[in-house]
């Protein structure tokens, strides 16, 4: 069985039922269709003439796949029975108490797994085709504005300090105030420490969904506007 490594708001999203998709960018990027398959160059024949296979998504409809998150295997011990300990709550309150040796859940083997989607959709398109419900759909929320909802302890999406908590700011006289705390980080915190829930405003939903489409591919993937899998999925309850 396939597994799908997923951030943790995503995570989240998924087990509430709220995110119901995601997108996966082709590699190679197509040089032709044919009807909706993408097709990837792979060399000249004898001939001079090109060959041409089709590129295949990575699930397939109909397709269970198991939620890979981290994860740490308690051996027997004494009175207390071998166990699993997983580091996401899995009910959107705050993250499990850190211990050392929690296994990265790229490494997770479906055996553990908790948590099981079923793909009901596949196509191909250009990531800028995306639409405001598929933005939800990924995400996405809508909170004065726009916004980008990220969990865990990597602040670099604050565009203020940098993930600091200090910033330099221009005074009255216009006069530098140096370290000044970050009341965008602050405002983060009142969702609780643990969790540390963060947002990124943005206008509307796609920027919104840039800047989420270029924290997980690096930046500017977005404006390259590369062709993705565009995948579809329920929660296997």
């Amino acid at each position: 069985m396939k597994g799908k490594a997923i951030k943790e708001f995503q995570f989240h999203g998924t087990v509430e039922g709220i995110i119901t998709q995601f997108r996966e960018i082709l590699k190679p990027q197509p040089v032709d269709f044919i009807g909706k398959t993408p097709y990837k160059d792979i060399g000249k024949k004898e001939d001079g003439f090109t060959n041409f296979a089709p590129i295949k998504p990575r699930y397939k409809v109909g397709e269970t796949v198991y939620i890979k998150e981290p994860y740490y295997n308690v051996q027997h011990c004494g009175s207390v029975p071998a166990h699993m300990l997983y580091r996401l709550r899995g009910d959107g309150l705050p993250l499990n108490p850190d211990i050392d040796g929690w296994k990265s859940a790229l490494f997770m083997p479906a055996k553990y797994a908790r948590y099981f989607i079923e793909i009901t959709a596949v196509r191909c398109e250009r990531v800028n085709n995306i639409s405001d419900a598929e933005c939800f759909a990924e995400g996405i929320e809508e909170f004065d504005g726009y916004n980008v909802v990220q969990y865990g302890k990597d602040y670099s999406f604050c565009e203020q300090c940098g993930g600091t908590r200090l910033y330099n700011s221009i005074g009255a006289g216009l006069g530098v105030i140096f370290d000044c705390d970050c009341m965008i980080c602050a405002d983060r915190d009142t969702f609780g420490v643990d969790c540390e829930k963060f947002t990124i405003i943005r206008d509307n939903p796609q920027q919104a969904y840039a800047a989420l489409f270029d924290s997980i591919n690096g930046k500017g993937a977005w404006k390259q506007n590369p062709y993705v899998f565009v995948y579809s999925y329920k929660l296997i309850k």
